[in-house]
């Protein structure tokens, strides 16, 4: 059996997909990764991750105008990208935000937890999840999704892509720590 702490590429006609995962002392995530190169679209990173309970997350990462991402969240097959979008968009968001400050994500967090219930877009009190584990979980995440970022394009563009990503999305010194983490993930071709 294939061991699912491995990185695994697949090149496509015009895509690169990527399954990641990273390991951490708590969970493990795995990540779908593709770069937009459509000029006729917005240039991005779109990123899906499902965590080891079933817990999936989508977003787009806009790299030109640096804003955060467009957000689907599931539980398993139901999808709840409204609701997300709801607790993101009712966060008081300055223009030059650090989107990995703890603050901002706290906000989040709490909106989601507040639309709970509130409607049928809202997350389900019957799920099988522990509330406080998912906002965890979804902390965990939203605070390594940049590293996870780097480590992807550093792979596939080299040194040019990195050095704009570092300029434009990370907090000084943090590029170092995604460098040492590439010595740490094995690379295997994607069947």
């Amino acid at each position: 059996m294939k061991d699912k702490r491995r990185l695994y590429i697949a090149i496509r006609k015009e895509t690169i997909e990527e399954k990641y995962s990273l390991s951490n002392p708590y969970r493990w995530m795995i990540l779908i990764c593709d770069k937009n190169e459509d000029e006729r679209q917005v240039p991005g990173i779109r990123v899906t991750t499902t965590l080891g309970n079933g817990v999936h997350w989508e977003y787009i990462l806009d790299v030109k105008k640096n804003e955060p991402f467009i957000a689907r969240f599931m539980i398993g097959k139901i999808r709840y990208e409204d609701v997300v979008k709801r607790a993101i968009a009712e966060v008081q968001t300055p223009a030059h935000i650090d989107y990995t400050s703890r603050d901002w994500i706290k906000a989040v967090l709490e909106n989601l937890k507040s639309l709970r219930g509130e409607d049928t877009m809202a997350l389900p009190t019957n799920t099988r999840l522990d509330w406080e584990d998912l906002t965890d979980q979804i902390h965990q995440y939203l605070h390594n999704k940049i590293q996870i970022g780097v480590l992807q394009m550093v792979k596939d563009k080299g040194k040019e892509e990195y050095e704009f990503w570092e300029e434009h999305h990370w907090p000084e010194g943090k590029p170092r720590l995604a460098m040492n983490l590439l010595e740490n993930i094995e690379i295997h071709d994607g069947k």
